[in-house]
């Protein structure tokens, strides 16, 4: 099974503004109907804090 181009973006746009695995990710876009925006409000309410992005590579 494939996953759809648009949910494997919205997964590593929340991955990437969050720094959460691809699996938790996918769990709370799927609850949220796909919307990132909702998505990241939800986990910054389930977190109590802010969230950390990705660090940058080393270059």
């Amino acid at each position: 099974m494939t996953i759809p181009l648009a949910e494997a973006e919205a997964v590593r746009e929340l991955r990437t503004q969050t720094g959460l695995g691809m699996l938790e990710c996918k769990k709370v876009l799927l609850q949220c109907g796909g919307d990132v925006v909702l998505a990241l409000h939800e986990l910054r309410k389930s977190s109590g804090g802010p969230l950390d992005p990705e660090p940058e590579p080393m270059e």
